[in-house]
């Protein structure tokens, strides 16, 4: 074993914590459906330079985590860390682009029947932007039980209740239109849902960003803002 083998190995623990976030029994289970005898002694072995890894293993390796063996055979620490820093951005913008589409769809079915759209994708931008400066801020408002009850009602209290009052979304018949209201309430639902995969995927893009920085500071990734805007352009000449 020599020294490239050891940063080998430092370079496939970067990729498996920062770019696909397995831990060693995951990549070990990926190898085994590749045909090769690993566990996780060997996943760890090979991490710690201890175990060289074969070049026909890399390959599969690699393939089998979405990646090319780039990524594992760079020569520094620095090289790996700036690299991995640029691809985690990458990850973290497609990650944005597709909450955002389907923020714009969820929204659009307010539309299309004639119902307000109770927020904006902007005030959901800004607001991530408020969880990303203070990851310890309360900024959502709970949604209220759509059955009623008292806010303190525990689960298992009202699990316990005789006779509960039904959702009004569990009584609509087959083939019956769905009232103004009930629509409100599903697609409120929806959208709150959408809301909150777009604000963790901005939190997370900004967090690549603030590591994509140090290592690329001439790059210009530009911003949450405009990854929202292209995809409602995309949207409109679709």
């Amino acid at each position: 074993m020599g020294a490239y083998d050891e940063q080998i190995g430092r370079n496939l623990r970067r990729v498996r914590r920062d770019l696909v976030h397995l831990d060693r029994s995951a990549v070990a289970f990926r190898m085994r459906l590749r045909g090769w005898s690993w566990d996780e002694d060997v996943v760890a072995a090979v991490e710690d330079g201890a175990r060289p890894i074969l070049r026909a293993e890399a390959s599969d390796l690699m393939s089998a985590l979405g990646y090319s063996t780039a990524f594992i055979t760079m020569r520094t620490d620095a090289e790996s860390v700036a690299e991995i820093a640029d691809q985690r951005l990458v990850v973290a913008a497609t990650g944005l682009r597709e909450a955002a589409d389907h923020w714009f769809e969820t929204a659009a079915r307010f539309d299309a029947n004639g119902l307000a759209i109770p927020t904006t994708i902007e005030r959901v931008v800004v607001e991530a932007r408020e969880a990303f400066a203070d990851p310890d801020a309360v900024l959502g408002t709970p949604a209220p039980a759509a059955e009623g009850g008292a806010a303190s009602t525990t689960l298992a209290e009202w699990e316990d209740l005789p006779e509960r009052p039904p959702h009004p979304l569990d009584t609509i018949g087959v083939g019956v239109p769905w009232t103004d209201e009930q629509l409100r309430m599903q697609y409120g639902h929806d959208l709150r849902e959408a809301s909150d995969a777009v604000r963790v995927a901005v939190v997370e893009w900004l967090r690549a960003a603030a590591a994509h920085a140090p290592h690329w500071p001439d790059d210009t990734p530009g911003s949450p803002e405009q990854i929202v805007e292209d995809v409602r352009s995309l949207r409109i000449a679709g």
